[in-house]
C-alpha cells in the first residue's frame, strides 16, 4: 500500500468543505435573487399573524379602556364647565349654577360612553388601513440593495454556516477514512 492513500481523507475532507461552501453560496444567491417573492410571503405571514393577535377594533372599543380614562375626562369636563366656560362667557355663568353644571357633566359623560365604541372602532379601522403590515414588511425587505442584503444574510448566518462547513469537512474526512479502510481491506484480501 502506498502512502498516497493517506491523501484520500484529506482530499475528501477538503471536497466536503468545498461542497458545503458552494451550497451556502448558492443558497445566499437564491435568497437575494428571490427576495421580492420571499419578502411578499414574509409580509403575508406577518400580516396573518398580527391580524389574529392584535384585534385593534376589539381592544380599542373595550369599555374598560373608557373606564380607565374616565377620571381624566371628568376632570377636564369639570374644568371646562366650572372655569373655562365662565372665563369665555361670563354672562352665562350668571345663569348656570352647580346643579346645571352637574347635569351638563352627566349629559356629556353619557354621550361619551355612547360615542366612544363607535369612534374607537372607526379609529382602529383607519389605523389598520394606514398600518398595512404586509406592505410595510415587504417594502422593508425589498428596499435594501442586493449587495447589502447579501452581506447582511452572510453576517447573520455566519455561525450556522461555519458549522455546516465544519460538518462537510468532518463528513468528507470520515468518507475518506472509510475509503482508505476499504482500499486497505480489499488490498489485504487480494494479497
Amino acid at each position: 500500500m502506498t502512502y498516497l492513500f493517506l491523501l484520500v481523507p484529506l482530499v475528501s475532507a477538503f471536497l466536503g468543505w468545498l461542497f458545503c461552501q458552494w451550497g451556502l453560496t448558492m443558497l445566499v444567491r437564491q435568497l437575494v435573487a428571490n427576495r421580492v417573492s420571499l419578502a411578499d410571503k414574509a409580509g403575508q405571514f406577518a400580516a396573518q399573524r398580527l391580524e389574529g393577535s392584535l384585534n385593534l377594533e376589539e381592544k380599542l372599543a373595550d369599555p374598560s379602556l373608557l373606564d380607565n380614562a374616565m377620571p381624566v375626562i371628568e376632570q377636564h369636563i369639570d374644568e371646562f364647565l366650572n372655569v373655562k366656560l365662565k372665563e369665555e362667557m361670563p354672562m352665562i355663568s350668571m345663569f348656570i349654577g352647580n346643579k346645571t353644571t352637574d347635569k351638563l357633566k352627566e349629559v356629556f359623560i353619557t354621550q361619551l360612553r355612547q360615542l366612544f365604541p363607535t369612534i374607537m372602532g372607526q379609529l382602529a379601522g383607519n389605523l389598520k388601513e394606514r398600518f398595512n403590515v404586509q406592505s410595510l414588511v415587504t417594502k422593508g425587505l425589498t428596499d435594501q440593495p442586493a449587495a447589502e442584503l447579501k452581506a447582511n444574510i452572510t453576517k447573520a448566518f455566519a455561525q450556522p454556516a461555519a458549522r455546516i462547513r465544519m460538518a462537510g469537512l468532518i463528513g468528507g474526512l470520515a468518507i475518506g477514512l472509510i475509503n482508505v479502510l476499504l482500499f486497505w481491506l480489499l488490498g489485504s484480501a487480494a494479497s
